[in-house]
């Protein structure tokens, strides 16, 4: 039994309560004999302003990244969701290359 997919958010003036957050997550974890894939574990700092807060669980010192995937959704640091489209254009773009490419060789064997 794993604890995936866990999100916490918090405003930025606001470290020591999001570093209780992930102490508490990291103690029922260790209750539960649930691990944590702490390789997998990420902060995602919105907007330029926000301060740079470094944050970890337990001694592990958590990555920071600017771009997180979330249930097929491109989630980048800068909110700007064009990236986001862009990521959708392509994989749409390559599946319907592959559907032509199938197409194509069906129909040259059938006829």
């Amino acid at each position: 039994m794993f604890a995936d997919d866990i999100k916490l958010y918090n405003s930025c003036d606001n470290f020591s309560s999001l570093s209780s957050d992930l102490r508490s997550i990291y103690k029922w974890s260790q209750v539960w004999l649930l691990p944590m894939n702490l390789d997998k574990c990420v902060t995602l700092h919105f907007f330029k302003g926000n301060p740079r807060h470094v944050y970890s669980i337990g001694n592990y010192g958590l990555a920071t990244t600017e771009f997180h995937m979330y249930l097929d959704l491109h989630v980048f640091s800068s909110l700007i969701w064009s990236d986001h489209a862009l990521q959708v254009t392509k994989k749409a773009n390559e599946m319907l290359f592959l559907l032509s490419k199938t197409f194509v060789k069906a129909f040259q064997n059938v006829g």
